[in-house]
């Protein structure tokens, strides 16, 4: 559709993941997300969304930290677009709600993004970055952590992300990809400080 003078799309989506561990179920999710862009200019892109998230995980917690529950985000992502999207700057913001089963859990949270796309001049290989800081503010005092100080302390994460991706374009539609993802959380708590490595091959079919 259109805004005025500036084309604007509208559309809605459904994802079901599913994460397992040594071959066992850990976690199913169901996300519907409703998006909204707006083409300013040739150059400058922004979107708006909303997605409602629901978690359930298989094994079995005590009440405290049952991990199921619903999260529900909004947030915008500002594109900066040259030589026909061939290269792309981002920044964004995201505002999340997560209220879980268990009280260990629930928390308030803001995400800061930003990355850059560029198409290097061999093959149409296309170079990203994406980062993204994720601040979340726990809404109770952890009823187990720290042993020695048990329901005295309100968490507080602050989890870092950066990756990096090299996209290949193949005949059919096809797209052939590399990613490196490191992830650095920090908490108050110390036992959810934590560091991860994630090498991926991902080969992909639009249409």
């Amino acid at each position: 559709t259109a805004l005025g003078a500036r084309p604007a799309q509208l559309g809605a989506s459904y994802a079901y993941d599913a994460l397992f561990l040594a071959q066992d179920l850990f976690v199913e999710r169901h996300s519907v997300s409703v998006i909204g862009a707006l083409g300013w200019d040739d150059t400058n892109l922004t979107q708006l969304f909303t997605r409602m998230q629901d978690k359930d995980f298989q094994a079995g917690f005590p009440q405290t930290e049952d991990r199921d529950g619903k999260n529900y985000m909004f947030g915008f992502l500002h594109l900066f677009r040259f030589q026909q999207d061939k290269h792309l700057i981002k920044l964004g913001f995201q505002q999340d709600y997560e209220y879980t089963d268990g009280r260990n859990y629930s928390y308030h949270g803001q995400r800061l993004q930003a990355g850059a796309m560029y198409t290097l001049p061999w093959a149409s290989l296309r170079a990203k970055w994406d980062f993204d800081v994720h601040f979340r503010q726990y809404t109770n005092n952890n009823a187990i952590l720290p042993t020695t100080r048990a329901d005295l302390i309100r968490r507080r994460d602050e989890e870092i992300n950066n990756v990096l991706r090299l996209e290949l374009p193949l005949p059919h539609s096809f797209t052939l990809a590399g990613e490196y993802q490191l992830t650095h959380n920090k908490s108050n708590i110390q036992v959810f400080d934590y560091s991860r490595s994630v090498v991926s091959l991902i080969l992909s079919w639009s249409y």
